[in-house]
């Protein structure tokens, strides 16, 4: 790069920051629901005393989306790759568990609509912003 060179700040559209904040959020408390046993509803505490590994690795998936979106807001592609490997995962440990394919399959929806606000907004479009 010339010293003359202006280098642009990268412009975040606000549906996609309001949506990473979500996800945030979302995955934050998810990760805090599994690994406090006492605030699952009954019929999801009766499932972690079957599958007993199965809470901790989801918590563990949360924590692990927590650290995609965080690599979203810093213009990193791979932590949208990473978000929706771990949406697959969830998907496989639903399935696992017991969850029907409707429900499981839910979680990718999740996915389309962080790639549908990475694609609005003009000259703000995340995707095309993404390292």
């Amino acid at each position: 790069m010339n010293d003359n060179e202006v280098v642009e700040p990268k412009k975040r559209h606000g549906c996609l920051l309001v949506y990473l904040i979500l996800m945030l959020i979302a995955n934050a408390f998810n990760s805090f629901v599994y690994l406090n046993p006492p605030t699952l509803p009954p019929e999801m505490a009766e499932m972690a005393n079957v599958i007993g590994w199965l809470f901790p690795v989801m918590a563990t998936v949360g924590l692990i989306n927590l650290i995609s979106t965080v690599a979203i807001l810093k213009w990193k592609k791979w932590g949208f790759w990473l978000f929706t490997l771990t949406a697959c995962v969830t998907i496989c440990l639903n399935l696992y568990a017991g969850v029907s394919i409707g429900s499981s399959m839910f979680g990718l929806v999740g996915v389309a609509i962080l790639y549908g606000v990475l694609h609005i907004g003009g000259d703000k479009k995340g995707w095309t912003q993404l390292e």
